[in-house]
């Protein structure tokens, strides 16, 4: 079994937990391009960032039961407002349409702006900007608790937890190993986090901020999280991004 990862703490955390066997046949690669490889190369299972899921024509199949999703101050996206000009958005890291089309929508929400978007990978050029970073650049020291996460903005507006990535495969049976392999994967995690620390080689004073947040992390789908889902169709289809409200199928 194949599978395509993005690469970031959260998806590192899951692969730990997976047997050997199957972590040798995980591949990591940029949000932006794990849809379009997933589709044209011979993978069985990615997990893709959500918005392209919802605008994919592509036939595939949704797990029902896993994904990965935020709904507090712990996510995979920051804010960081360094100008009180809220007209321009500079967008950094492991970007993909989420972060694009959802800040479009939450700063109309949240500011009544239509906020002009700027793609930058180099967060060094950003100074005195107003940025949303993605990936684990936000925790390292410098950037740690400075940040207004997107899933914070999300759920604040939606009443509902920020899926941020979807797990689809090509045939629905490939989710019968991955849910048996995934099961109770959130308690296992929370068990184990300091030795999955230790082998992430991540800085240890983190793992105290991760600790308390770590009960907004989700890698179970739920209704909660579906309702989610479908609340962040509807906002696209309201501000014209996608043409109809579309109903995603999950196996």
């Amino acid at each position: 079994m194949k599978i395509i990862l993005p690469r970031n703490i959260f998806s590192s955390l899951l692969l730990l937990n997976l047997p050997k066997g199957i972590q040798k046949n995980i591949e990591y690669l940029p949000s932006s391009l794990i849809l379009k490889n997933f589709i044209e190369k011979d993978y069985d299972i990615a997990l893709v960032p959500t918005c392209d899921v919802i605008l994919s024509n592509e036939e595939f199949f949704i797990s029902k039961k896993y994904a990965l999703s935020f709904d507090g101050k712990l996510g995979n996206s920051y804010f960081y407002y360094g100008s009180d000009d809220l007209k321009n958005l500079y967008i950094s890291g492991d970007m993909s349409k989420n972060e694009v089309l959802l800040s479009k929508i939450l700063y109309i929400e949240k500011y009544d702006i239509d906020v002009e978007i700027f793609l930058n990978r180099n967060i060094s050029e950003m100074k005195n900007k107003n940025i949303l970073l993605v990936g684990d650049e936000n925790f390292k020291p410098e950037y740690l608790e400075r940040g207004i996460s997107l899933p914070d903005y999300f759920a604040e507006l939606v009443d509902y937890p920020y899926v941020n990535y979807l797990f689809v495969a090509k045939n629905k049976d490939s989710f019968n190993e991955l849910s048996e392999r995934l099961q109770s994967i959130e308690i296992r995690i929370e068990d184990n986090l300091k030795a999955l620390w230790n082998e992430l080689k991540i800085d240890i004073r983190l793992m105290d901020y991760f600790k308390q947040n770590f009960n907004s992390v989700y890698f179970e789908l739920t209704d909660n999280e579906i309702a989610g889902v479908n609340e962040m169709i509807k906002l696209m289809f309201y501000y014209g991004q996608i043409k109809d409200i579309k109903e995603l199928k999950y196996y």
